[in-house]
């Protein structure tokens, strides 16, 4: 769904007619830069889809619904050609669902595929939060019950809009889950060369001393890195997003294309 709005630049009084997809999240920040005096104007959308309405972030105010004015398309998820950057009708969407269905898993019995929830995690930020937690109380004395609970809240969550149920027990199977919805198909390419290690150290038979160096000298280091490379990328998504569902799929072709500031 698509919301638009007339926003003016603050500085030199400039109005645009901005057309807006709503994406997953409950909230979206969308900058661009204004076409007169170069200066950065924020807005955001606020939803609960399939409903939502346009605020004013940084630099603008809201104005009413002057299709003449100077079109901004803006799209939480999917970035623009160049030359449809100001075109009323193009959908980004379009074009992303084209390079992303052939990656769709398939929902036994289901007649309609959802590729958004395939491909992205609503209000992902929020849940990488409690992801971080599961993972800190499963690593803390006496909190299974709080553990259980986040676990348990987790996975209904995750089940409203995943391929089936989401069934995990451990901050394991949490981690595991979470990482997979959000780079997946390309977690597969990523995992395989630790896959064709495994095997040649079994076949070696030195993988349990492997395991047991990696237990005592590298695990706990590895996780926290993790945890922090992952919280700095939540901190970014709204500037990231729209390039992240080319690189799940390995697909490099953004030249020329519009990319949030």
């Amino acid at each position: 769904m698509v919301i638009s709005q007339n926003v003016e630049c603050l500085i030199c009084n400039k109005v645009y007619f901005t057309r807006v997809a709503i994406g997953l999240d409950s909230y979206q920040k969308h900058y661009f830069d204004c076409l007169d005096c170069e200066q950065s104007i924020g807005i955001a959308v606020r939803s609960k889809a399939p409903n939502g309405h346009i605020e004013a972030v940084e630099n603008c105010k809201l104005g009413g619904f002057d299709r003449n004015k100077t079109i901004i398309n803006l799209h939480p998820s999917f970035c623009f050609p160049v030359e449809k950057y100001h075109d009323a009708m193009f959908f980004p969407s379009i074009e992303g669902v084209e390079l992303l269905q052939p990656h769709l898993r398939q929902r036994d019995g289901a007649f309609l595929q959802d590729v958004a929830s395939q491909f992205d995690i609503p209000n992902a930020d929020t849940m990488w939060g409690k992801v971080k937690a599961i993972y800190q109380l499963s690593h803390a004395e006496g909190k299974d019950k709080a553990l259980a609970k986040l676990i348990k809240d987790y996975n209904l969550q995750r089940s409203k809009v995943k391929v089936g149920d989401s069934n995990c027990v451990t901050y394991i199977d949490v981690m595991c889950e979470f990482y997979d919805a959000l780079f997946y198909p390309r977690i597969n390419e990523l995992y395989e060369p630790i896959e064709r290690l495994i095997d040649q150290l079994h076949e070696a038979g030195k993988l349990d001393d492997f395991y047991n160096y990696y237990k005592e000298s590298l695990r706990e280091e590895n996780e926290l890195r993790y945890l922090s490379v992952f919280t700095v990328y939540f901190k970014h998504r709204d500037i990231l997003g729209q390039l992240i569902y080319r690189a799940r799929i390995n697909n490099s072709e953004i030249d020329g294309r519009f990319k949030r500031l």
